[in-house]
């Protein structure tokens, strides 16, 4: 693995809990590193994999070309670029749609001529758009999870304890 390769990926730590083919269903641990730790834990990359992780869920497809088998100890990867559009992609659709429902619900009052109920329009509006960008954003990542631009690969197998 060159260093170009680890700096454009981020990287995590799990252990293999089911392999369906070339699937392994992956339990990610919870970062034991200093990393978590640190002051600029916010500004680096090191655990963001972890932390994005969490917030879905623990246990995650990957994609490997390994003879795994459960409880085997793994090193799973995401690209750089993947996590950076991924997390636009999270962000941006649902709040952009939230302003363009608000935002529309201006023409309405105007021309139904509801200046009273213009806050409640607004606020209307807002959560009609807020609910079809997330809507939108699970098409999408079901999708791309389906064509693989957000999978996880399986880059390493840990060392097994040979004694005892």
């Amino acid at each position: 693995m060159n260093q170009e390769s680890l700096e454009s990926e981020l990287h995590a730590q799990g252990r293999v809990v089911a392999v369906d083919g070339k699937t392994a269903w992956v339990e990610i641990e919870p970062p034991t590193s200093g990393c978590m730790g640190c002051a600029a834990k916010s500004s680096c990359h090191g655990s963001a994999l972890q932390r994005l992780v969490k917030r879905w869920q623990t246990c995650v497809p990957a994609a490997h070309d390994h003879a795994l088998q459960t409880h085997d100890q793994v090193v799973v990867a995401m690209s750089l670029k993947a996590f950076y559009l991924a997390t636009f992609a999270l962000y941006f659709i649902p709040i952009f749609l939230l302003v363009v429902g608000m935002l529309l619900s201006v023409p309405v009052v105007s021309f139904w001529q509801l200046s009273p109920y213009a806050d409640g329009l607004a606020a209307i509006g807002a959560a009609f758009g807020l609910v079809l960008g997330i809507g939108i954003n699970r098409l999408i990542m079901a999708r791309q999870f389906g064509n693989g631009l957000f999978q996880l690969n399986v880059i390493g197998i840990a060392e097994k304890d040979v004694a005892g």
